[in-house]
């Protein structure tokens, strides 16, 4: 194998590395300490969910878009079932935040993948010589790579959408004695814990 070979694979596995994977959170197998007991309601959560998942590129959007996901549990202790949606109100310290809904929230983390298209900008151009007689060839190297990134990023975008949906416990029905766990997404930055509340 050429040097010229070697230095164009090099380039592509560097390049093509641009694109991230997402790798699932799965709430339901999330490790929750101590929960915060109420009359009504018990609830434990755990912040940075997305980067102790790899899924460091999606982390730092985060940060980047004062958005976070935490994984939350919650026990209903009521005679009766509870909507998170309609009978909580959250908290960030003192501060009440809203949820972010699935979509929204996907569109502040994702990936951009059409970004990535910019890469078939790039052509490599092999020259071969023989004598003073040159032939030289482009190659749409940059399209390649392009469509593989954009691909891969449309798929890690559509997976963390899916979960979003497929663990939003926000409208879930949390009936009297039942345990349920899932995500919530809310803007804010820092360290501080979601409280959570029921209405009055």
């Amino acid at each position: 194998m050429s040097k010229t070979t070697i230095s164009l694979l090099t380039i592509v596995c560097i390049l093509c590395s641009c694109a991230t994977s997402y790798k699932p959170i799965n709430p339901q197998k999330l490790y929750f300490s101590a929960a915060t007991v109420g009359d009504s309601l018990n609830y434990a959560v755990r912040g940075n969910v997305l980067a102790e998942a790899g899924n460091e590129r999606y982390a730092k959007k985060e940060i980047k878009n004062n958005v976070r996901l935490i994984g939350v549990q919650v026990v209903n202790k009521s005679d009766h079932d509870i909507v998170l949606r309609k009978d909580a109100r959250f908290y960030l310290g003192d501060k009440v935040v809203f949820p972010i809904e699935p979509e929204q929230l996907k569109n502040q983390l994702k990936q951009p993948a059409g970004l990535y298209m910019l890469w078939s900008l790039l052509w490599v151009v092999v020259a071969k010589c023989e004598n003073d007689d040159c032939n030289v060839i482009p190659i749409p190297l940059g399209f390649l790579i392009g469509v593989g990134n954009t691909s891969k990023a449309s798929k890690a975008n559509k997976a963390l959408l899916h979960e979003l949906e497929q663990n939003n416990i926000l409208d879930r029905v949390i009936h009297p004695g039942e345990a349920v766990t899932g995500l919530i997404g809310v803007a804010g930055s820092g360290d501080t814990p979601l409280r959570i509340e029921l209405s009055k």
